[in-house]
């Protein structure tokens, strides 16, 4: 098994429905590239894409939410934030354990799950420095 210096998790967050396509292009054109590059120079590439692996288990116990702040905080500092034209679903109920292990929650009680996912990801006071590393497209319609 590779050590943790030798693998690269990359998490991709967006809304789900307004940004299918962008997805999907990730996934099939460019991700099988840097596969490549990093096989190449010895390091496993991963991605994790929520809209795969979250169990009808996970869902009844409502543990989405963390599974979702869990796999951002493992694959950190490789993230990817798509933002379309939706601003995501708001958690009204969530449990509460998370403001304690997650603790800029509380303060943005009120956001949208892809909103809190892009803070954690790559917003927040201890990534601040890098956003200046990341790219902007644009997409019309």
């Amino acid at each position: 098994m590779k050590s943790i210096s030798q693998q690269v998790r990359v998490f991709i967050s967006s809304t789900f429905v307004d940004m299918q396509k962008e997805r999907d292009i990730l996934i099939q054109d460019v991700f099988p590239v840097i596969k490549g590059l990093c096989n190449k120079l010895g390091v496993v590439f991963n991605m994790i894409d929520l809209r795969w692996g979250i169990t009808e288990e996970d869902k009844a116990e409502s543990k989405v939410f963390e599974l979702c702040l869990d796999e951002i905080q493992q694959c950190k500092p490789y993230f990817i934030g798509l933002i379309g034209n939706r601003y995501g679903t708001i958690l009204e109920d969530y449990n509460r354990d998370l403001e304690e292990k997650y603790g800029f929650i509380k303060e943005n009680r009120g956001k949208s799950i892809t909103e809190i996912e892009m803070i954690l990801g790559a917003l927040n006071e201890k990534n601040r420095e890098r956003v200046g590393r990341g790219s902007e497209q644009h997409k019309d319609g």
